[in-house]
């Protein structure tokens, strides 16, 4: 009990400290806020203002804002599910060299989601996706 109190006594300024951020307009503080309302660390979950923050964040080109915000659109989280725009937004995201965009755009083309099927595309994308480094892995190759 002591342990899950210290924890969220921690969660807490973390949450003052990125909300702060978020609110002078940075974008890492802004997608950081909306993990943490999304997630409800160090407050209340929130999936409404998560959404927003994550938004504010990607408008500002945050690639991992922008690819978060995409994973929301392709499963209706938060948002109106929206395949053109998760697409759209992967694209731009995989162009900036993000690993898990390149990723996750590799499936659009594999499983023909907005998109033709292009295995071939697909096999780039995964390629790029291992050249940017998925954390030492590569998933889908």
């Amino acid at each position: 009990e002591n342990e899950k109190r210290l924890y969220n006594k921690l969660r807490y300024g973390e949450f003052r400290k990125f909300q702060k951020l978020a609110e002078e307009g940075d974008c890492c503080g802004q997608y950081m806020l909306a993990i943490m309302y999304t997630n409800g660390a160090g407050t209340k979950a929130d999936e409404k203002l998560g959404t927003e923050w994550m938004i504010k964040s990607a408008e500002q080109g945050f690639c991992q804002a922008r690819s978060t915000l995409a994973l929301y659109y392709k499963t209706g989280k938060g948002v109106e599910k929206d395949l053109q725009k998760a697409f759209d937004m992967l694209t731009e995201a995989s162009e900036q060299g993000h690993a898990f965009s390149c990723n996750e755009l590799g499936k659009f083309y594999e499983e023909g989601l907005v998109v033709a099927v292009d295995l071939k595309k697909a096999a780039e994308l995964y390629e790029k996706a291992a050249e940017h480094s998925m954390r030492g892995n590569a998933p889908n190759l």
